[in-house]
């Protein structure tokens, strides 16, 4: 029998994986491909890393506030950073890309409108997004946080009425497991 990969799935992402010899079920099946093999070695606390501020507004400016804008272009670039796509298992219509280091996920949208970053909550993060946001676009409108998402902590809408909405949001199942996902969606 051939060794297989056991896959933990969250919310139709891998969020994990091994390899095991036990035959593995007939539902949730995903290739075992180069990159889930790596995966498959990947510390589970760096799929949704704890990521520095300056980490986590980095690698958003890097890849979602870039000049590349086409979802091949950013992938590419990702995977020049030694990024590698999460398998997923029920497609949801975005693609999240882990790195085996503190650089937090990256997510994409598969219709090239979302691009965002996500890490586990740290102190000075939000300082730090408020900081990039008001540098960059200093004309920016500052939006009802709910008429984003029920999760939205923080908006604005660059260049006018019909721009960009950049978000804060935060993900808190629990006080000591809480996550954020700075993001960008494209007008």
């Amino acid at each position: 029998m051939r060794g297989l990969v056991t896959l933990v799935i969250a919310g139709g992402l891998v969020v994990g994986c091994g390899m095991s010899n036990a035959a593995y079920g007939t539902a949730n099946r995903i290739p075992v491909t180069p990159e889930v093999l790596e995966l498959a070695n990947m510390r589970l606390s760096n799929v949704v890393p704890k990521s520095s501020p300056a980490a986590l507004v980095r690698s958003f400016e890097q890849f979602c506030l870039s000049q590349k804008r086409m979802p091949v272009d950013i992938k590419a670039a990702l995977r020049s950073a030694d990024y590698v796509e999460a398998p997923s298992v029920e497609p949801n219509g975005t693609t999240a890309f882990v790195v085996d280091d503190r650089r937090p996920m990256v997510i994409l949208g598969d219709d090239g409108q979302l691009c965002a970053v996500g890490a586990q909550s740290r102190t000075g993060q939000t300082a730090r997004i408020h900081r990039m946001i008001n540098r960059r676009f200093p004309e920016a409108q500052v939006l009802e946080p709910a008429s984003v998402s029920n999760n939205t902590e923080y908006a604005v809408r660059t260049h006018g009425a019909h721009g960009d909405i950049i978000f804060l949001q935060r993900i808190a199942p629990f006080v000591t497991q809480s996550r954020l996902i700075l993001g960008i969606r494209r007008g």
